[in-house]
């Protein structure tokens, strides 16, 4: 699965990482060992020769241990190309000067232990820059993250501010005159009561939705967790088939499909069942809802890459205008959706990793199909 290989990904990119850096101490640490024990030149060359060149190999072992402890491959491997780019830059550039002295008539002794101190030397200065780069990428990446999350967030509050100047004020409206003909004594208060009533609930679910079009957000950046589609449809399918006995469902779904999403997922899912119900001005409203496992377009089985939970109903189908919006992500003033409803699945599917494809239903009708990451059987957050 898709996890299982970044997981090996980033292994082997630590191993690699953490091997050229350690690799490069390792070896280093030995030449210079060797030369504090065969130099027999003056204190002042002792240690500049062998002794600091050694304990800058002993800090290559340092980093690569911090390296390693820091469980990311991606900065692993940054640092280990760094480390080697600046241990090979020096070498490079210290048997230049080497064959410039020899060619000059100028003989350098232990010309072995020269090379491999600026080696050395290089090896740590790279591996700090490969610190600093890893940690710039990081920085770029958490602004790029802030800049995504800021987008989001305005477009959301463009659109609850649409619900609250339109279809508050809209409710608000009915809800007056309703009021107003049981104030004047018509002959049915009854009427206009439950009126009063099917506009205040259906306000306080969308003022719902609003609040969960909030949480998206929070939960996104807290991760995903494993949620069992099959279940889910089984306890909403039967609430809805009591709720609206003129509807008929046809269901197929295995007995179990994990899937890691948001937990806001399942009231998407109950969104989508409903509009199909709500809006559906058939006759005989009918649902048909699916769940399969799909890898390369074909149907396979549980260890396939995608559960696709598909809802079809014969209704008046989806305006255009409405899917038009959702793929630009975006309202205007004068271009707006209707409602919250699709907008809470399209953010949910998307906080969930997933997609979600709208079709036309053959004869009549529309089809939803959502398209969400297969999970493991322990949770994943």
């Amino acid at each position: 699965m898709k996890g299982s290989r970044q997981a090996d990904v980033a292994e082997w990119s630590a191993v690699l990482g953490v091997g050229v850096v350690g690799g490069i101490g390792v070896a280093t640490l030995a030449i210079h060992l060797v030369g504090l024990a065969t130099v027999g030149e003056g204190l002042f060359s002792l240690f500049s020769g062998s002794v600091i060149p050694g304990l800058l190999s002993l800090l290559l072992l340092v980093i690569g241990v911090w390296v390693y402890r820091q469980h990311s491959g991606r900065m692993a491997l940054r640092v280990g190309s760094w480390c080697l780019v600046g241990a090979l830059t020096l070498t490079g550039v210290s048997a230049m000067s080497v064959g410039y002295q020899s060619a000059n008539g100028v003989s350098m002794v232990d010309v072995r232990f020269v090379v491999t101190a600026h080696a050395t030397v290089g090896a740590v200065l790279g591996s700090l820059v490969g610190i600093y780069d890893h940690q710039r990428h990081q920085r770029g990446r958490h602004l790029e993250s802030e800049r995504e999350r800021a987008e989001k967030l305005s477009n959301r509050l463009t659109i609850l501010n649409r619900f609250v100047r339109h279809d508050i004020r809209n409710v608000v409206n009915v809800v007056q005159a309703n009021a107003t003909l049981i104030l004047d004594d018509v002959e049915e208060p009854a009427t206009a009561a439950r009126t009063i009533r099917s506009k205040a609930e259906k306000l306080h679910k969308r003022s719902d939705r609003a609040r969960q079009l909030q949480q998206l957000l929070e939960l996104e950046s807290r991760g995903r967790t494993r949620v069992d589609v099959c279940d889910v449809l089984e306890s909403q399918v039967s609430r809805f088939a009591k709720e609206y006995p003129d509807a008929r469902f046809e269901v197929n779904v295995p007995e179990s499909a994990p899937v890691r999403a948001v937990s806001l997922v399942e009231d998407a899912v109950e969104e989508l069942i409903e509009n199909a119900i709500e809006h559906n001005d058939a006759p005989t409203p009918r649902v048909e809802i699916t769940v399969t496992w799909t890898q390369h377009g074909s149907v396979a089985n549980g260890d396939g890459k995608t559960v696709v939970l598909r809802v079809s109903d014969n209704g008046p189908g989806i305006p255009a205008n409405e899917l038009e919006l959702l793929q630009r992500g975006l309202e205007t003033e004068l271009e707006h959706s209707n409602g919250l409803g699709l907008w809470f699945i399209h953010w949910a599917v998307h906080a969930s990793d997933g997609r979600i494809v709208f079709e036309e239903n053959h004869p009549r009708g529309s089809t939803v199909e959502l398209r969400l990451q297969p999970a493991s059987e322990q949770v994943e957050v």
